[in-house]
């Protein structure tokens, strides 16, 4: 295993969209880039524009902010094919492209929706997002991380409004097909591999917990989460996250390793940290967020300082350059947690 290089904090950037402009067209927000370029050809991805517009929500303050929220609620409202359906894709002519619809893209473009429903954005893009939500009231899907993020953007509604039926509905829809922890002691994944974005799963269970009052989620969610977070960690002290092709019991390292591991390990361990207070959860968020910054399993930064994105992958031999929306939108969320954990008081709650 490589040797590291402790990477100081002054490393990490402060959060800012700013660096998503540059993947912005009058279709949307562009999905790959070769390099640092953009290439509009690649298409535009439902899922990019939902969580770019859930990340404009979350930091309303920043300078792009407005720019980017209504660039991707316009390229949202141009992906509905039909009542309740999201294209999965627009090409670079802004047609939906022939690609199968996307259960993930269409949870992932809800949860951002929500955030932009509810958060301190202008009243138009308030009024806007709840106008879309309202269409995907009976969306439901079997698959776990899908699920997950229905039932993120129901609690984030229902958190706002107890009274929300988009929020019911898509709560009751869902949240059976999130998985709870397995019995079996040698594997506690409540799946045969680790898949993507893992750490959505526990965060769901303690978001619905919480809402709910439900002290077996939360427990359940904990426990899953904590499993999680001390099986990807390293005893050098740095994530070794599950690569792009899954991984089961044993097998670490593994590359490719993304962007968004690191990312769904931020926000879970920030929840988690808002309803403990356990310095465990505030030291996990440091550790996502430092992944970027070297603190790795080849100890290379995995961030740009130039464009301010990230790179789209940590392989064994170094960084696959691309700069694509998912990790730029990754190292952002990552970011943001980073700077809530590091500079708020003991006595704040979850934004």
């Amino acid at each position: 295993m490589a040797v590291l290089s402790r990477s100081p904090l002054e490393s990490l950037p402060r959060p800012t969209l700013v660096p998503l402009l540059r993947l912005l067209d009058w279709v949307g927000i562009v999905e790959h880039s070769v390099g640092s370029e953009p290439d509009p050809t690649s298409g535009h991805c439902t899922d990019d524009a939902g969580r770019a517009l859930g990340m404009a929500a979350l930091l309303h303050d920043d300078i792009a902010a407005e720019v980017i929220a209504e660039c991707c609620l316009a390229q949202l409202r141009d992906s509905i094919v039909a009542p309740g359906q999201f294209c999965l894709r627009l090409d670079e002519n802004g047609i939906p492209t022939n690609h199968a619809p996307s259960d993930d893209a269409t949870a992932r473009a809800l949860w951002g929706l929500s955030l932009a429903a509810t958060r301190a954005l202008s009243t138009d893009i308030n009024d806007a997002a709840m106008d879309l939500l309202e269409q995907f009231d009976t969306f439901t899907s079997p698959y776990p991380r899908a699920a997950a993020h229905a039932v993120l953007a129901a609690t984030t509604l229902l958190e706002q409004d107890r009274s929300s039926d988009v929020g019911a509905q898509l709560l009751f829809r869902n949240m059976a097909a999130v998985p709870r922890r397995n019995p079996e002691r040698t594997w506690v994944w409540p799946e045969a591999r680790l898949g993507y974005s893992n750490a959505l799963i526990p965060e769901s269970l303690l978001a619905a917990g919480e809402l709910l009052g439900d002290d077996r989620l939360l427990r359940d969610g904990l426990d899953l989460l904590t499993w999680l977070v001390e099986y990807e960690r390293t005893d050098e002290g740095h994530f070794s996250f599950t690569p792009a092709g899954g991984r089961g019991p044993g097998g670490r390292p593994g590359f490719d390793q993304q962007p968004i591991e690191a990312w769904s390990t931020a926000d879970a361990c920030l929840r988690a940290h808002a309803l403990t207070g356990d310095p465990f959860w505030s030291d996990s968020v440091v550790m996502a967020a430092h992944w970027f910054a070297g603190r790795n399993d080849v100890g290379l930064e995995m961030w740009d300082h130039r464009t301010g994105c990230a790179y789209d992958g940590l392989r064994s031999d170094g960084v696959n350059p691309n700069q694509g929306a998912e990790s730029a939108l990754a190292l952002i969320g990552t970011l943001r947690d980073h700077h809530l954990i590091t500079t708020t008081t003991e006595n704040w709650e979850f934004p």
